[in-house]
């Protein structure tokens, strides 16, 4: 079976984003090591149960998604500065809420390699959050075409990024792959 699959693009030369004002529920955590373990649990809780999950099969155990998340945040075009963790201060205490990893093509594009949120807490804004922390990262390296792959099933993926300006460029029809 064959699933489509997004690419989504925007050129912030021609774009202006509207910054949004975050309460103070809201923390970024960068990204560094000792999040590997946290993002790989995010990674696993956002994707373990979605058409994602069939296509790459890396999202369905939790000891794979830290493999993922091992590799990604170790590649020579990780891009530490776009890549965090959104802890989110509620009435259970602060929790690791969602993260977002972004790595710098050959091209310069920046690139959008995952981005996650605990379903437990979705619908809060902390995508959003996370876009803006990744967008102004790659603003302040001079980074200024940012791309990505969506399903095309992730409807909320997609108007969330539509939000602020991306547009889907490609679509591309793939087959369940591990890598």
């Amino acid at each position: 079976m064959k699933y489509e699959r997004h690419i989504m693009r925007i050129d912030l030369m021609e774009r202006t984003i509207n910054w949004k004002q975050w309460p103070p529920e809201y923390q970024w955590i960068s990204w560094n090591d000792s999040l590997l373990e946290s993002m790989a649990k995010l990674v696993y809780l956002a994707f373990s149960s979605t058409t994602d999950a069939v296509i790459f099969p890396r999202f369905q155990t939790s000891e794979s998604c830290k493999v993922s998340v091992e590799k990604m945040t170790t590649q020579n075009n990780f891009f530490a500065p776009a890549s965090g963790i959104c802890a989110f201060s509620g009435t259970s205490g602060i929790a690791h809420a969602g993260g977002i990893l972004g790595a710098v093509l050959e091209d310069h594009t920046g690139w959008i390699q995952n981005m996650f949120v605990d379903p437990k807490i979705q619908g809060r804004g902390i995508g959003s959050f996370l876009v803006e922390h990744l967008l102004k990262a790659f603003i302040q390296n001079n980074i200024m075409r940012i791309g990505f792959h969506v399903t095309a099933t992730n409807t909320s993926c997609i108007r969330l990024y539509s939000n602020y300006g991306f547009e889907i460029t490609e679509t591309l029809e793939v087959e369940p792959r591990n890598f």
